[in-house]
């Protein structure tokens, strides 16, 4: 399966980037002192990356600040940790256009049959991965089923009601929001000497990288799940702004209204590049604040219950959920905090995830938890 690594930046997604960070207050600075602390590097390593983003988010930031208030209307998130916005749903993002102009982005939105809207504002909605994955496209059509979608949700009133009106007044919404994407988008072009430099290094990177092992088996060795086929390959590209994420675009949730199944899309930070996706996983420098942080994960009934549950199978997450009579949303939330530390693995077969889990990750577990409170290893007898 090809790969291809795309020269560029998704424009489009960037500026939606530099979008959000205006609208949380974030400092980027914050986030690089973070990641030092908890992967161990020298903030050296990463000064390059934030002092890039930093400097994008400030022009864009002088440019927009009579704009201030729409922004944060538009681009805060409805949860903390979240990825939802009321502008994620004006836009609906799809990283498998990401050499679209911004006209083309507006074209597409607006012109897409209620059906395939009400679908992805659905999948929005659900909040991850494995649940839009799940999500049977046929009980997602009309403004019926987005309420009926809206009511399972725990957002807020407020939230729904937005989330409802974006859905019922696509155009008034775009009119809002195309505005601050277009600044955003000409700061990215005006200052492309500044990310070029980066993309170069990325793409070189991963050149030589993908030259010695596939993509998948970069990303098994990596972060440890199985990513699957896709017949028209891959693209992988880099992420300037949002410099320490990883983002996956499966085509399978994104087929265009032909039928058409487009490559899948991967984008990579370019300080998460500069680290390693493994330290992403399982390696923060502190081993007892991690242990501690792994147990208060695993001190929730249900999660245990998931775990025992995944000892004697794999599971998907609709299994898990009628299982253990929960919704596919929460079983979603509790899979990834799990998913974060390494104790589950994932894998796609068609387009279900499974998820199974890992012994290793849980014997390293129960190994540390002695040695910090009993000193040397246990014995293991076979």
């Amino acid at each position: 399966m090809s790969t291809i690594i795309y020269e560029g930046i998704d424009m489009f997604s960037e500026a939606i980037a530099l979008l959000e960070y205006m609208a949380s207050d974030a400092r980027l600075m914050d986030d690089k002192e973070k990641i030092t602390l908890q992967c161990g590097f020298s903030p050296e390593l990463l000064e390059e990356p934030f002092r890039v983003s930093a400097e994008l988010l400030y022009e864009v930031k002088q440019r927009l600040q009579t704009k201030m208030p729409l922004v944060k209307e538009y681009f805060s998130y409805y949860k903390e940790n979240g990825q939802l916005s009321k502008g994620a749903v004006t836009l609906l993002t799809q990283h498998n256009d990401y050499a679209k102009p911004l006209y083309k982005h507006r074209e597409s939105a607006l012109e897409m049959s209620e059906e395939r809207r009400c679908y992805q504002f659905c999948q929005l909605i659900g909040g991850d991965y494995s649940t839009a994955l799940s999500m049977n496209r046929e009980d997602y059509r009309t403004l019926q089923d987005l309420q009926r979608c809206l009511d399972k949700s725990d957002y807020t009133p407020e939230q729904k009601q937005q989330l409802q009106w974006v859905f019922t007044h696509p155009k008034e919404a775009w009119e809002d929001v195309e505005p601050l994407v277009r600044t955003a988008m000409e700061v990215l072009e005006e200052k492309a000497a500044l990310w070029r430099p980066l993309v170069k290094e990325f793409c070189d990177y991963y050149r030589q990288k993908l030259a010695e092992q596939s993509f998948e088996e970069y990303i098994m060795s990596e972060l440890g799940f199985d990513i699957g086929e896709n017949p028209k390959g891959r693209v992988l590209m880099s992420g300037i702004v949002a410099s320490n994420a990883v983002s996956f675009c499966e085509s399978s949730l994104q087929i265009e209204e032909n039928g058409e199944l487009l490559p899948d899309v991967c984008c990579i930070g370019i300080a998460v590049k500069r680290i390693g996706l493994n330290h992403f996983r399982n390696n923060p420098v502190d081993q007892k604040k991690r242990l501690a942080a792994l147990l208060k994960a695993l001190g929730d009934e249900r999660r245990l219950e998931i775990l025992a549950l995944l000892k004697e199978r794999r599971h998907s997450g609709s299994e898990l959920a009628k299982e253990l009579s929960l919704t596919t949303v929460t079983i979603s939330q509790h899979i990834d905090a799990m998913l974060g530390f390494g104790l589950i693995t994932l894998s796609k077969e068609m387009n279900q995830i499974y998820y199974e889990i890992d012994e290793n990750a849980i014997r390293k577990i129960l190994e540390q938890t002695w040695e910090l409170l009993l000193g040397d290893s246990p014995k293991t007898d076979h």
